[in-house]
């Protein structure tokens, strides 16, 4: 992991103090990790290196899979580390466009084969929160674009370019979407602007959520 951490400085030009590079080592051991601190303290620094570093070893995600890692953030849309930042960069360090990777544009956000998904509203097939990935990206015999998705419970559906605005991103969720779920490694960044969420019971009855294994 010491050579990860060095390829990862070189290539973002900065060098990680001690106790960031501490945070990098636990985060990448540990089931369920928590950063936090005030500001100033190199959060966003060691957040870049964590996320860069999860870009070479999701190439062998073989141990968990892409269902097997979740972040966590307490808010969707505020701050730098929000679940809408997050899955914006994430997806891009995790899955970039490539030309054999077949994309599929609806109102602003495109998605690709490949994309870690979430259901945003029930229908008739799909419940609210399930999650899966994008398979397979194509145009049907009648000339419309459509997606097949496989879910995570083993399920697939496919999709017709409406119904792609019932979905979002999952690299990253919000700690209130992920109730009820289970993952075997939880990501979860906490700054100091998400103390309006931060108390210990949340926290605490979230945390026993994530099932260790």
């Amino acid at each position: 992991m010491d050579g990860e951490i060095a390829k990862t400085e070189a290539k973002l030009g900065q060098k990680l103090a001690p106790s960031q590079e501490k945070a990098v080592k636990l985060c990448l051991n540990e089931q369920c990790s928590i950063i936090t601190g005030g500001p100033g303290v190199g959060k966003t620094t060691t957040l870049r290196v964590i996320l860069d570093i999860y870009q070479t070893y999701l190439k062998e995600v073989a141990i968990r899979g892409i269902e097997g890692v979740q972040i966590l953030s307490p808010f969707r849309k505020k701050g730098p580390v929000c679940a809408d930042n997050l899955n914006r960069e994430i997806r891009e360090l995790v899955n970039p466009r490539q030309a054999n990777r077949a994309e599929l544009k609806y109102g602003s956000k495109v998605f690709r084969e490949g994309d870690r998904i979430i259901q945003m509203k029930n229908n008739d097939e799909v419940s609210n929160g399930d999650v899966g990935y994008i398979k397979r990206i194509y145009t049907n015999p009648d000339g419309d674009p459509v997606a097949d998705i496989k879910l995570f419970d083993g399920r697939e559906v496919t999709y017709t370019e409406e119904l792609m605005d019932d979905l979002d991103w999952s690299y990253c969720i919000t700690i209130h979407k992920s109730q009820g779920g289970e993952v075997p490694s939880a990501i979860i960044p906490l700054l100091k602007e998400h103390y309006v969420m931060l108390r210990r019971y949340i926290l605490r009855f979230r945390v026993r959520k994530r099932k260790l294994l």
